[in-house]
Parts: C-alpha cells; structure tokens; sequence
C-alpha cells in the first residue's frame, strides 16, 4: 500500500474499492483505497425516468420496465407500491442508486 497513510481511517470488515497500479519489475502495488458507499464511488443522483411495465412481482418487489432502450428490471423499495399496477401501465419511476452498480425504484407514478 502505497502511502500507507490512506489506511487511517478503515476498519476490518470496512468494504472498499482500491486501485491497482504495475510498478517497476511488474510488482502490482494499491494505491488507493475509498469506502464503498461514499460519494465517489455511487453510481449517480437519483433520477426520474418514464417508462412502461412490462413485468411485474409484487410478491418480491421486482418490476421490469421499458425505459426506451429495452427492458430493464428494478427492486422496489417498498414493495406494497407494486399493488396498484398492472403490465403495459405508463409509469413514471423514481431510480436512486445504491450500492456500486445496484439501482433502486423508490416511488412509481402513473402518466
């Protein structure tokens, strides 16, 4: 680790990201480490999207949608918001990332 400074502030257990740089006799060294969940490494705001439902799993919390490109599937947090739609339902959807890579819908709205 490379400065050995920047493990300060982590704990056992702590999950993160690090970045790994070949250095002189191909020696692999991390010389960064960022907490995951801070800033830096969310996959961006939340947004609102319009779509259309193409599947839905209100007993799991899931629901695919058509946002233009394709369908794409979605947790829904909470999941009761799923009672009161049905497939081919215009919707307009709010996506809020969470961990790395892993998007959430948190509120649904008609058209």
């Amino acid at each position: 680790m490379e400065p050995k400074e920047q493990l300060r502030n982590f704990r056992i257990g702590d999950r993160v990201t690090i970045l790994i740089e070949r250095r002189e006799g191909n020696r692999e060294v991390v010389t960064q480490v960022k907490q995951v969940g801070s800033e830096s490494t969310q996959a961006g705001p939340a947004v609102w999207r319009n779509g259309v439902i193409t599947n839905l799993d209100a007993n799991i919390g899931h629901v695919e949608v058509n946002l233009g490109a394709g369908p794409q599937t979605f947790a829904v947090e909470p999941k009761e918001q799923l009672r009161n739609f049905r497939i081919g339902d215009r919707i307009t959807i709010l996506i809020e990332p969470r961990e790395v890579s892993r998007q959430v819908v948190t509120q649904i709205r008609r058209q």
